[in-house]
């Protein structure tokens, strides 16, 4: 596995050709199993597999934080948990998944923004059960309600996957 768990300062990174199925899930049509669905098995490693639904799940709530704040200026206390979720991913602690759960579980989840909970909710599936797939959905689903079609959501989370390829 490729994959890093890096400092803080540096992203987490994926190698496409140890999981050549992954990007592949974006040409199939819409049909009984959805893009989002197929996004964590794709993935030949059940981590990669949910920290990729978890990119995405994170890209997609900033585009809706995006459309519907006006830009990335405005996105004021909305986007913090977005930016610890980010931290998460590229540096994983027990301290960052706690306020993750503390956020997402607790007595001000209600303050968040439906397509950031869900976000934060993918962060927090278990690995190797499709738990991610299924809380990406939530995200997707949220993402819909705000006016994004199912290609605009495809390109965000085929962009995001893409920016975070490494070959070593």
């Amino acid at each position: 596995m490729s994959e890093t768990l890096s400092s803080s300062n540096v992203r987490w990174t994926w190698d496409d050709r140890l999981h050549p199925q992954v990007l592949h899930v974006f040409d199939a049509p819409s049909g009984r199993l959805e893009w989002w669905d197929s996004l964590e098995n794709a993935a030949t490693d059940p981590v990669a597999g949910k920290v990729l639904c978890v990119c995405v799940a994170m890209a997609i709530a900033r585009e809706v934080l995006v459309a519907e704040l006006g830009g990335t200026k405005s996105f004021g206390k909305a986007a913090e948990p977005l930016e610890l979720l980010n931290q998460w991913v590229d540096c994983p602690t027990d301290a960052r998944f706690q306020h993750i759960c503390v956020l997402i579980f607790g007595e001000k989840k209600d303050s968040l923004h439906n397509v950031v909970w869900a976000a934060l909710r993918v962060a927090t599936s278990s690995v190797g059960n499709y738990e991610a797939g299924w809380a990406l959905s939530s995200a997707c689903s949220d993402a819909k309600r705000a006016g994004f079609s199912d290609q605009a959501l495809r390109e965000i989370a085929k962009r995001e996957l893409l920016s975070r390829v490494h070959r070593a």
